[in-house]
């Protein structure tokens, strides 16, 4: 596939982990990288974390951690990781299970105007049947798959960011089973995971019809 006008929609990480008691994670250290937080104790059992001027926020739950980075544009790299760390900083010592990493970009898929009708024609088996059966055009479709293996695989998934529109989102998931409760090993491995994912992202996009 040739994913034309890419561009960088979002980075992400979700660590799970055994519970952990919520009022133990540190409020100062997050509110220096994290301006605006929120507690929802003990009623819902969470807490965020936002920075609106760098456009990244997290949730902390008793059991996930999750990491968003928001800002479209440029090119991915490790130093989009860096607030990761920082946020490790601020919880207490972690029994994690697994972890992820989340690539996100959109762009327009080279030949196509319509970016749902890329998705039914390479990834459907016989549009054509389907819609003779259904008595109606296939306007869109959506494909997601994952191979590798069951503890370390890769979740890609492709959709139209609208029915008739030329966006096409393609987001990669990078699961890990990593039993760590170190945290500078931790974003050890969550670095090498973005790293192969980063890479893998290029290759995927390359190879795709």
């Amino acid at each position: 596939m040739k994913l034309v006008e890419q561009s960088r929609q979002q980075v992400g990480v979700v660590f799970l982990y055994d519970p952990l008691p919520l009022e133990k994670v540190s409020l100062d250290l997050l509110k220096a990288d994290f301006p605006t937080v929120t507690s929802f104790l003990p009623d819902e059992e969470i807490l965020t974390a936002e920075s609106t001027e760098k456009k990244v926020w997290a949730q902390i739950f008793s059991s996930r951690t999750e990491f968003v980075d928001q800002n479209v544009g440029g090119e991915f790299s490790l130093a989009d990781l860096k607030l990761v760390e920082r946020l490790l900083s601020a919880l207490p010592p972690l029994q994690v299970k697994s972890f992820g990493v989340n690539l996100h970009v959109r762009g327009t898929a080279e030949g196509y105007e319509v970016a749902g009708r890329y998705v039914t024609e390479n990834f459907l088996k016989s549009p054509d049947a389907l819609e003779e059966k259904l008595g109606a055009k296939i306007i869109a479709s959506a494909q997601r798959f994952s191979y590798g293996d069951v503890a370390k695989y890769y979740d890609v998934r492709i959709t139209p960011e609208e029915l008739s529109g030329p966006l096409l989102h393609l987001q990669m998931h990078r699961h890990v089973d990593l039993q760590v409760s170190e945290s500078q090993r931790l974003f050890e491995a969550t670095e090498a995971a973005f790293s192969e994912s980063l890479i893998e992202l290029g290759r995927i996009i390359k190879l795709l019809p």
